[in-house]
């Protein structure tokens, strides 16, 4: 019993629908002043870096497929490849690694609207994702990034394969 609902994509507002017909998608915006791309620091060229968008805590991020992507890339692959997780850091140093890594990873089982998704397409950086909340409009048209059909491992491995293999725009 309210005037308006206010949700984060397309599929919430489907569901709400049903009991308030007064809806409106409004997403979390991010400062794309601060969150831009920034000199890297590491050598890409000894190995590559895949982002987990989380503590490998959260269980609704699903770091067990994480993991299972990351180690199937890693079994054909022909480079190094490393893994880190945006846990425990503030903004600076969030920003410092959406700026050094390869590809960020999103496995999660559930989202509204992810902040690291729009974070990472401001730092330039590549994003492989499950079919999850509003990635897929938001990375729509964006060239080296995708959302995968399903939450299959080799599927999101030949995606994220592809992204690591492809020069990085900065």
């Amino acid at each position: 019993k309210v005037d308006k609902v206010f949700v984060q994509n397309k599929h919430m507002k489907e569901l709400v629908t049903s009991y308030n017909t007064n809806v409106e998608i409004v997403t979390c915006g991010i400062d794309t002043d601060f969150f831009r791309p920034e000199q890297q620091t590491i050598n890409r060229k000894k190995h590559k870096l895949i982002l987990f968008p989380s503590s490998p805590s959260r269980e609704v991020k699903d770091f067990p497929l994480f993991i299972k992507i990351f180690n199937r890339v890693t079994e054909i692959a022909e480079i190094p490849i490393k893994y880190a997780c945006i846990e425990q850091l503030n903004r600076l140093e969030v920003r410092n690694l959406l700026s050094n890594a390869d590809c960020l990873l999103l496995t999660s089982k559930t989202e509204g609207s992810p902040q690291v998704v729009k974070e990472a397409l401001s730092c330039n950086l590549p994003v492989v994702s499950v079919p999850v909340g509003d990635v897929k409009e938001i990375i729509n048209g964006i060239p080296n990034c995708y959302v995968s059909d399903s939450h299959q491992v080799d599927e999101m491995a030949n995606l994220v394969l592809q992204v690591i293999k492809a020069k990085r725009q900065d």
